[in-house]
């Protein structure tokens, strides 16, 4: 009886035991041949855009016969690009004609065994949609087709001209050997698979059968797990039998695919140069922790992180050099955040840094606590740069520029979040660089504009370089250095005590930083004039303003701040140039900058006189009150001056 109870049982669990490991193979078997078309899909789309990239849509647009250069050209181009790739039988260009659905061959290359289309050969794409597909957007035909040639699959990618339309597509077919191939190693492992599945599930059979059902049945319990991806799963069996080593084998399998695996997770999301994580990975945890903290309602801050100056450290110290610092500054980010806090590098010289559950106030504390040990490891490496050996600093003096934003003060989506620790980034590099800068402490930051549009126009390649104009003005002059932010600064100022919106603050900053700029080809020889300037020079000192405006003027996001730069030296009793403008005539942007702008020149150095002292320059603007500036403006700028604030910054 119980012989029998034993051998049903032993059938029953071996059936069972088969039908699982049989059902197990082929998914994975399945799932396996799909990876690989997968793999080999994207590949032959990468094939069929970048070769559909080499060729000239103006010589392909000129083809009307076979002599045509411009048919030969093409030829040309795409025989070198089927004889680099053995393994392409053929590849052509198709045009659509007026017939919907129908194609016609412009050039069509193949190898000497195969034949090809001539020129206005038609094609019947109706029954091909990926064809038609490819006029928008790259497409493959994964389906392998066989005739007396061979094998092959198919891509296609659009061939576009030089205002982005689609003039025709480019078709490869790729010899299929290499999936046929690969489906038959599958077949065979699949194959090897299910053979030792099988011989493993006869044995345990018999050991069931004999005297163990419910060791048996735990190891069954823990496959499922495993082919379920459950890797945590262990067996708990204490006899020391043939099925407990067997159950130690199977812990400790599992736990070697387990770290295998953790290895696998790490080295994909860990950059391999500073060992952080990398960008793939920083976008996937800022969305996962952006949900959570919108969810639960807390707080989620961002740093960003830009090495100041890092192009020029890398063309005069070399690659190695700034891998060095690269990785320097990484360990200095490691060793200054959270075990919660999720550090990256976010590309090229930025780092970006995740701080869950965490307000703006402590993410700034953060962020300034990795400023600093940098600058400190910078100061301790130039004070003993006789014996660099003797510092564990970074092999060059590097400082850092730092933006912080949070959500949901800033920012509630993924992308403004960023553009917001971007642009306050940017602000503390235009700024002093070797800063820490919040968004809220961006002019214009406050305003209702999103920070994607904001951080649009600040990356704007025009802006930058009016910027570096005006830089450079500054530079021509080491009395006048830093004299376009001074100036900005007072004006943001005057701005702030007339309760300006934030977008007209804006405004007000970026003109005062670029008044200057038209001084850009002034001769050093008038800037530095520490005497009286000749008729001819004073008129060159004159024309500034309107050189600037005209500079100025081919960016159309600045058209609003134009009067500020043209204006700013017009007087408010009508005295001034280049218009003569008077009172409230004068654009209220002007005459900010105009009180800004002569506070600050009184108050530094120059070379035909000494910087006045604060209450010696108030007292200037109080007695050309009504003359050259407006009351109002003098009012509220000394107001400022003698706040509370400011005051006690200047103790």
């Amino acid at each position: 009886m119980h012989a029998k109870f034993a051998a049903r049982l032993a059938i029953v669990f071996g059936l069972s035991t088969i039908c699982v490991t049989t059902f197990a193979i082929g998914l994975l078997y399945t799932r396996a041949r799909d990876a690989v078309h997968r793999e080999i899909n994207a590949k032959l789309i990468d094939v069929a855009l970048s070769s559909s990239q080499l060729v000239d849509p103006q010589a392909l647009k000129s083809i009307h016969t076979a002599n045509d250069p411009g048919y030969r050209r093409t030829r040309n181009t795409l025989e070198r690009l089927r004889k680099s790739n053995p393994r392409l039988v053929h590849i052509y260009a198709l045009v659509k004609t007026a017939e919907p659905g129908k194609l016609k061959f412009v050039v069509d290359v193949g190898g000497a065994a195969t034949p090809t289309a001539r020129l206005g050969c038609p094609l019947d794409a109706r029954n091909h949609p990926e064809m038609l597909e490819a006029f928008k957007q790259p497409t493959v035909d994964g389906r392998v087709r066989t005739d007396r040639w061979g094998s092959w699959i198919s891509a296609y990618a659009p061939i576009k001209n030089y205002l982005g339309q689609t003039i025709a597509i480019l078709g490869i077919d790729m010899e299929a050997q290499y999936i046929l191939h690969e489906e038959d190693a599958l077949g065979v492992a699949a194959y090897l698979a299910f053979s030792i599945a099988i011989g493993l599930a006869v044995l345990l059979t018999l050991i069931f059968a004999s005297r163990i059902s419910r060791p048996v049945w735990q190891l069954t319990t823990a496959t499922r797990h495993i082919a379920e991806g459950n890797l945590d799963y262990t067996i708990r069996i204490d006899s020391k039998d043939e099925i407990g080593e067997l159950a130690k084998s199977f812990n400790q399998m599992v736990s070697s695919l387990k770290e295998s695996q953790n290895r696998l997770l790490k080295r994909a999301n860990t950059d391999g140069l500073t060992g952080l994580y990398n960008h793939r990975y920083f976008q996937e945890r800022l969305n996962q922790e952006l949900k959570r903290a919108l969810r639960y309602g807390r707080p989620l801050s961002l740093i960003m992180i830009d090495v100041d100056g890092f192009k020029t450290i890398n063309d005069t110290m070399g690659h190695p050099a700034g891998d060095t610092i690269l990785q320097k500054i990484a360990e200095t980010i490691s060793e200054n955040v959270r075990d919660i806090d999720i550090p990256t590098r976010y590309g090229g010289d930025e780092f970006a840094i995740i701080l869950p559950e965490t307000e703006l106030q402590e993410a700034m504390q953060t962020a300034e606590r990795i400023r600093g040990v940098l600058d400190g490891t910078a100061r301790s490496r130039a004070e003993n740069a006789e014996n660099p050996e003797e510092t564990g600093g970074l092999p060059h003096n590097v400082t850092v520029s730092v933006g912080v934003a949070v959500c949901p003060k800033h920012a509630k989506q993924r992308d403004s979040l960023l553009a917001a620790a971007d642009i306050a980034m940017y602000h503390a590099k235009h700024v002093s660089q070797n800063a820490v800068c919040g968004y809220d402490d961006v002019p214009g930051a406050g305003s209702s504009m999103d920070p994607c549009r904001i951080h649009a126009f600040l990356q704007s390649a025009s802006v930058a370089t009016i910027a570096a104009l005006a830089a450079a003005v500054d530079a021509k002059d080491h009395y006048t250095k830093g004299h376009s932010e001074s100036v900005a600064k007072y004006a943001v100022a005057i701005a702030n005590e007339l309760h300006m919106s934030d977008e007209e603050k804006f405004s007000v900053r970026i003109a005062a930083l670029l008044h200057d700029v038209g001084k850009i080809g002034m001769p050093d020889t008038i800037l530095k004039n520490p005497g009286a300037l000749s008729a001819e020079q004073r008129q060159i000192v004159r024309d500034h303003p309107s050189v600037g405006e005209s500079i100025v003027k081919q960016v159309p996001q600045l058209q609003k701040i134009l009067p500020g730069i043209l204006y700013h030296h017009e007087r408010y009793d009508g005295a001034g140039y280049p218009c003569g403008l008077l009172g409230d005539h004068i654009p209220l942007l002007a005459r900010i900058i105009c009180v800004a702008d002569s506070f600050d020149a009184m108050t530094s150095n120059r070379p035909y006189r000494e910087a006045m002292t604060t209450d010696v320059a108030i007292a200037q603007l109080r007695a050309s009150t009504g003359k050259q500036f407006d009351p109002r403006l003098v009012d509220a700028f000394i107001r400022w001056l003698k706040s509370e604030d400011v005051q006690a910054n200047a103790a």
